[in-house]
């Protein structure tokens, strides 16, 4: 953990106020072993060590064996319960929880499900997740939604993306599949705070990189990254001038576990950094952070050039509401994902 978490995140402000709330709680997690579900169970299990928190997390996961294949120290963790559970049929537990991190499937596991494994898993799993959550009580809950449900601006300008931004249902949106199913599992639980008055915060997760992200898949900087470690030269696949942001794992994991304790009547809050730039300009921070000598190769030239896609969050409420911050510098994130990769680790 030490080669990933900035040693001056354990010192944010309010975070021994964060952590003294989850002393003694046992947390039901499913998705803890994503992209994004694997540092907040990290982080955890580092809170666990440094504040003798008793806390305790059990993470459904599909394989027992597939998950500790993966993480094999989590075998020797304490914190860790694993049930092997499909998230997609009715499921019971023994034993009792104080909160539930919803998480089901990342933007990281879609391009291996087809539309309608990806709608299953995130429909059904929230709806089995959330009649578990009405039979044991539990009166905390965080759903790990995207930023994908906005829909991205193609203006001039452009403008990061408020949660007060009125959006499209599911029938008038052109949002892809996994959007859509986002959407609607945001209506479920809005819907079982009404009914239950369960305390609810929805987070829209946005674009993200750190060890823990698969750099053979969609995420353009983890492309980057691969590439400027292994290939000839780093690729970009469009023609660079999307707008994006990229927020460290591991501060999206002090940020869920923060939105998860401070629940309170139910919030949408976004999740990621407002420090925007285009994916040509990430891609030239990769090349020279770590492989200077490398070229860039652009794949496609626009004629567009006064519209470009923007996928920004307003984080204004994750500030002024929870205190919450761009802690890690984009360069730190990048050289820590690269260590990760290049070690094979």
């Amino acid at each position: 953990m030490s080669k990933s978490v900035s040693d001056f995140l354990w010192d944010c402000a309010g975070y021994s106020v964060l952590w003294s709330s989850l002393k003694n709680q046992t947390v039901l997690i499913s998705g803890g072993t994503g992209f994004l579900g694997s540092p907040l169970v990290g982080l955890a299990c580092e809170a666990n060590i440094r504040f003798n928190l008793n806390l305790r997390l059990t993470l459904i996961t599909r394989s027992i064996p597939k998950t500790l294949a993966r993480f094999p120290s989590w075998s020797t963790q304490s914190t860790i319960s694993l049930v092997e559970v499909d998230v997609c049929n009715p499921f019971s537990l023994n034993g009792s929880y104080s909160a539930c991190i919803l998480g089901a499937v990342d933007s990281s596991n879609v391009g291996g499900l087809y539309s309608n494994s990806k709608i299953d898993v995130i429909l059904k799993g929230t709806r089995n997740c959330l009649e578990f959550c009405r039979i044991k009580s539990i009166q905390k809950i965080l759903f790990l939604s995207s930023g994908a449900v906005y829909e991205c601006s193609l203006t001039q300008g452009g403008q990061n993306l408020s949660e007060d931004i009125k959006l499209h249902t599911p029938i008038e949106s052109e949002l892809n599949d996994y959007a859509h199913a986002k959407l609607m599992a945001e209506s479920m639980c809005s819907n079982f705070h009404k009914q239950y008055g369960v305390d609810f915060t929805i987070a829209r997760c946005f674009a993200f990189v750190g060890p823990s992200m698969p750099v053979n898949a969609h995420f353009a900087i983890g492309n980057f990254i691969r590439d400027a470690l292994y290939s000839d030269s780093v690729v970009v696949k469009g023609d660079g001038l999307a707008v994006r942001s990229y927020l460290y794992t591991f501060d999206c994991a002090f940020w869920l576990w923060s939105l998860l304790v401070s629940a309170s009547g139910i919030e949408v809050v976004n999740v990621g950094s407002d420090v925007g730039m285009t994916i040509l300009e990430i891609a030239t921070i990769v090349r020279n952070l770590l492989s200077p000598s490398k070229s860039i190769d652009i794949l496609s030239t626009s004629t567009l050039v006064t519209r470009r896609n923007y996928y920004l969050p307003d984080i204004s409420r994750a500030r002024l509401l929870h205190g919450l911050e761009v802690w890690t510098s984009l360069e730190h994130a990048i050289k820590a994902t690269a260590l990760h990769h290049d070690l094979g680790i």
